[in-house]
């Protein structure tokens, strides 16, 4: 297993700066660190095999891209035999500084926290190509808004989901921006998601997932992007390293999914979301907490029926304080999945575990009738392989953005209502000054999963 091994730099006179971070890729390397305010210029240092005696020793001035900065070297491909020593120097204000030197090296067997899974990695993804790689994921196109009615379209256009400097990005953007698109086009054309982009996910629903007309009501105003992991994991460890979306009404996700529905369709072969957040910088109940990009929740659901009362939901959610969001850094999410328990973790922080008794889910929820996970382990129906999903949904009338919550700007659409889509594009003037950029999109800068 591969370490950094290194340490923060945390207060220097006063003022915070973040430690240098060195990424082993398949091409070479890459050094980055995170801006902070006032840094004007970033030189890194590095030497290669000073340990041999044949040594390789380098600065070079790094470049500003999406709120880090950044050098590559594609000229050095480094293997397990390489020991890499780094620092780097900042102006910050007019003031200098400068880190410690850091080393990274491989190290042999793991090396993790000890309340981590130690199994074997079954699927690791660092984006640290030029392109996301087919062979790992697989794009879903389609209309359908899952079943909240959301606001957009999924698709595998190169603006909607990308790989930039190691990360993947998950990219909302308005539709009618898009080059075989209009204002106009919303109100009036005809989308035949299959046609264009070459499949759909959910040809059940031909007549909204899949083909749609202006004339039936206004066309998804927004394209996103959402990913599927052709890898699958049944009881392991799941990990993370994502920064949420900031801006109105875009609602990012994490979540798993079972890969056969064992059991029969939704809720009967379960859900787990790893991470949902809101992107609006206020959104709360009056008088309430507030639950926008400064809060993540985490869920498990189950049941026999979509019915309240064969329905439970275990869920937890956490908050940071002090002006500090989820959209202002990455974190860390995790899962630990074993035949007795599912806990999830912010951070190494736990936010979420349930455990069942003997007799599984049906006991634990106080079902009646017979058991319909009777003939699986006690986790059922957490018993399956599970596939990963990554997306960002905007909007939806089933409840997600309350009604009655307060925002920092008006809510323009009622949930439940039929005109909802229209309502949302027809005062975007509100909502789309929160967008800028890139920070709309969900980064993800790696993903690992491992056995048990």
């Amino acid at each position: 297993m591969l370490v950094i091994l290194s340490v923060l730099l945390g207060v220097v006179c006063g003022q915070y700066v973040p430690h240098p971070q060195f990424h082993r890729y398949q091409e070479g390397f890459r050094l980055t660190l995170e801006d902070v305010p006032g840094m004007k210029t970033v030189l890194f240092r590095y030497d290669v095999n000073r340990h041999t005696g044949n040594v390789t020793s380098q600065s070079n001035y790094a470049q500003k891209v999406d709120g880090k900065w950044h050098y590559v070297n594609e000229d050095i491909r480094v293997t397990d035999s390489h020991e890499i020593r780094y620092s780097v120097k900042t102006n910050i204000d007019g003031q200098m500084y400068e880190s410690p030197v850091f080393t990274w090296k491989a190290v042999e067997g793991p090396v993790l926290p000890g309340r981590r899974l130690r199994g074997a990695v079954i699927f690791r993804d660092d984006f640290s190509g030029s392109h996301l790689d087919k062979n790992a994921w697989t794009y879903v196109n389609s209309m359908f808004g899952q079943y909240h009615e959301e606001f957009q379209i999924y698709t595998h256009e190169e603006a909607n989901t990308f790989v930039r400097h190691g990360h993947l990005y998950i990219k909302p953007t308005l539709t009618a921006d898009f080059s075989l698109f209009s204002e106009h086009f919303l109100h009036t054309g005809t989308i035949d998601v299959k046609a264009i982009w070459g499949s759909c996910m959910y040809p059940l629903n031909t007549g909204r997932g899949c083909v749609r007309s202006g004339k039936d009501g206004l066309l998804p105003p927004v394209m996103s992007g959402m990913l599927y992991s052709k890898a699958t994991m049944k009881y392991g460890s799941m990990e993370i390293r994502a920064k949420m979306p900031r801006g109105d009404w875009l609602w990012p996700a994490i979540w798993l999914m079972p890969k056969h529905n064992h059991y029969g369709g939704w809720p009967r072969s379960g859900e787990i979301d790893l991470v949902e957040a809101r992107g609006n910088i206020v959104a709360k109940p009056y008088n309430g907490q507030n639950e926008g990009v400064n809060m993540v929740t985490c869920s498990l659901h189950w049941g026999s029926t979509t019915g309240n009362t064969n329905l439970r939901t275990s869920s937890s959610r956490r908050s940071l304080h002090g002006g500090h969001d989820f959209a202002s850094g990455f974190h860390i999410y995790r899962i630990d999945w074993t035949p007795d328990h599912i806990t999830t973790y912010l951070d190494g922080h736990q936010m979420l575990r349930v455990t069942v008794p003997s007799g599984g889910f049906w006991e634990k929820s106080h079902f009646s009738g017979n058991n319909l996970w009777s003939a699986g382990d006690k986790m059922a129906p957490f018993d399956q392989p599970f596939y990963l999903i990554l997306n960002v949904a905007v909007g939806g009338t089933t409840g997600y953005f309350p009604d009655s919550f307060q925002y920092n700007t008006k809510k323009p659409w009622q949930n439940h209502d039929s005109h909802g889509v229209d309502d949302f594009w027809a005062r975007r003037h509100d909502w789309l000054p929160t967008w800028r950029g890139d920070d709309v999109a969900m980064q993800i800068d790696y993903v690992e999963m491992r056995h048990l």
